[in-house]
């Protein structure tokens, strides 16, 4: 009831609330047609994932009890095979997935900074590479 009562104290309770909107000027500075144009919003992505929306994208946008506007992220674009627990980042026609069962799949070229470690069999275009050795 305590609660209640404070939502209802100064006049009435303010919320937060969200919208679909289109984005019509893409990347870091975002601006979204949400009935007038919205400039600069703000984007939130889940921690340690950096996003920038594009040109035309359908974009989720909260407004806060204080008037800000943030870009929370985009509208699923269809044509995905994901199922079920499945993860899938993607850029342009460059995609990474991680599938329920372990297993991790790309498309586009793979650059790796650093040593490379394998266990089990390596496949080159379907074909199992044998590791070499030198007889030293």
């Amino acid at each position: 009831m305590w609660l209640s009562e404070r939502a209802g104290a100064g006049g009435g309770a303010a919320y937060a609330r969200a919208r679909v909107g289109t984005v019509t000027i893409g990347g870091r500075n975002a601006a979204v047609l949400l009935g007038g144009e919205q400039r600069n919003l703000g984007i939130l992505s889940p921690g340690g994932l950096q996003w920038r929306p594009g040109q035309d994208q359908q974009v989720l946008v909260l407004e806060t009890d204080d008037g800000e506007r943030y870009i929370l992220g985009a509208a699923d674009e269809g044509g995905s095979t994901l199922g079920e627990g499945e993860l899938c980042l993607k850029c342009g026609e460059t995609w990474l997935k991680i599938g329920a069962d372990g297993s991790i799949s790309a498309e586009g070229e793979v650059h790796v900074c650093g040593d490379v470690f394998l266990t089990g069999r390596l496949f080159l275009n379907g074909v199992e590479v044998q590791a070499g050795g030198s007889d030293d």
